[in-house]
């Protein structure tokens, strides 16, 4: 059975145990780049977007790069 998942003020909420924590990372550089975006066909970012992300979720992850 897939988990759902809803939408709220901000962006897609998933439960934390069904996500791995790259998951978690590229969710959050979405959700804090995407709103007010222009371009709905690319969404850039950078390394230091995807180690904000890392922090701010409190997560340790050795090798950044291999997010994405």
């Amino acid at each position: 059975m897939m988990e759902q998942f809803s939408r709220t003020s901000q962006g897609t909420s998933l439960p934390d145990e069904t996500l791995k924590e790259y998951d978690r990372v590229i969710i959050r550089v979405f959700e804090r780049l995407y709103t007010g975006h222009e371009d709905v066909n690319r969404l850039p970012f950078t390394k230091s977007d995807i180690e904000r992300a890392i922090s701010d979720l409190g997560l340790t992850i050795k090798n950044v790069p291999d997010i994405v």
